[in-house]
Order: structure tokens, then C-alpha cells, then sequence
């Protein structure tokens, strides 16, 4: 049965475990950065804003006859 590290190596090297940090950071992220966009979009937050008011009423136009 052969070995394939050699004795003495380091299990991870330097350069492999910040990879995994950076890894991890990016997925946690990328995880929870949706869910706060979706929750700040959410119609049901504690300061719900009022509903517009429609400003224009088209009112009926009378054009009187040509004689």
C-alpha cells in the first residue's frame, strides 16, 4: 500500500485553507443576500406606505354639434 502525501507534509497548506474561508464566506453571501433583498421589497414590512392617490380624473368632454 503506498502513501500519497509524503511524511511530514501539512494536511491543508496555507494557500488551501483560505480558499476554503473565502469559499464559505461567498456561499453564505450568496445565500443571505437574496433573502435580505427579497425582505426589504416585502409588502408586508412594519412601515407599510400608503397607496398613491390618482391625481388625474378625466371628466367627460361635451363637443357641441356644428350647425
Amino acid at each position: 500500500m503506498e502513501v500519497s502525501q509524503r511524511p511530514g507534509q501539512a494536511e491543508d497548506s496555507p494557500g488551501h485553507r483560505w480558499a476554503g474561508i473565502l469559499g464559505t464566506g461567498v456561499a453564505v453571501v450568496t445565500l443571505i443576500l437574496p433573502i435580505v433583498m427579497i425582505a426589504s421589497y416585502s409588502p408586508f414590512s412594519s412601515n407599510p406606505q400608503p397607496a398613491p392617490r390618482i391625481l388625474y380624473q378625466p371628466q367627460e368632454i361635451r363637443i357641441s354639434p356644428m350647425k
